[in-house]
């Protein structure tokens, strides 16, 4: 039995998020599942490393399954990319050891973030949160960077699709990287961290908005974070201004 881990790119405003749907609508998980089953002959589930929400895009998403077969891991990739349209791609695939799960195998994950602060551009913006104003981007950092380490999220996180108001939110945001472009016209936040909770990185983003507008004040943030309260006021930044840019295993997967 064979367990493979395969990294591709996909634009998230042609699909319905990651995670399969019960109606079978368009999903990440649904057109990799049917496509493979197609070609072993076989059902074919795969593991995902994250969940992501519809118009959230992908540079580096990553999924494992298991099978028993003789085709080559080259006829597998070339055989997907023919089936598959200009709106996702693979591209890479590898033998992996037994032990290891696209979900459960720790890891880290980088999202990246942009905001176009100016005039709604139909052409370049396809990709970006927009809010139609400048933001003050000093206090945008530093809203940003209080995030920064080990937190309980709750305050900026929603419940998962169970509705568990006893799960855990605990988890740790590495690095925060900012920089701006075009006159801080475009500003972009590279986030990295582990075990991200559902609308984490978008509440966030939604936050630093927030007080860089003038909407509010960076103490009440940082109260929200100090206490956390599932049923604390939030703003969800766009999902088409995110996007998964890489995703790191340990022994440098």
């Amino acid at each position: 039995m064979a367990n493979y881990l395969l990294r591709i790119s996909f634009d998230g405003l042609c699909f319905q998020g990651t995670q399969i749907q019960p109606d079978d609508r368009q999903t990440i998980q649904g057109v990799f599942q049917r496509l493979l089953s197609k070609l072993f002959a076989t059902e074919i589930k795969i593991r995902c490393s994250s969940r992501l929400d519809r118009g959230v895009s992908a540079r580096d998403f990553c999924f494992s399954f298991r099978v028993d077969s003789r085709i080559t891991p080259d006829r597998i990739l070339y055989y997907l990319n023919s089936q598959i349209g200009k709106s996702i791609r693979v591209n890479s695939i590898e033998k992996v050891g037994d032990d290891f799960d696209a979900r459960a195998t720790p890891h880290r994950k980088t999202y990246l973030y942009t905001i176009d602060c100016g005039i709604f551009d139909p052409v370049l913006d396809s990709h970006c949160g927009v809010v139609n104003h400048r933001l003050d981007l000093d206090l945008f950092v530093r809203t940003m960077n209080i995030f920064i380490g080990q937190h309980d999220f709750k305050s900026f996180a929603s419940l998962d699709s169970k509705g568990d108001r006893e799960q855990n939110f605990i988890s740790i945001i590495d690095r925060i990287h900012i920089t701006a472009r075009r006159g801080g016209k475009i500003i972009e936040t590279r986030i990295t961290g582990r075990a991200f909770h559902r609308y984490q990185v978008r509440m966030m983003i939604g936050a630093a908005i927030g007080v860089a507008s003038g909407r509010e004040k960076l103490d009440e943030v940082e109260s929200r974070l100090v206490n956390p309260n599932i049923d604390a006021r939030k703003y969800k930044a766009p999902a088409e201004g995110l996007c998964l840019i890489r995703t790191t295993y340990r022994r440098g997967r």
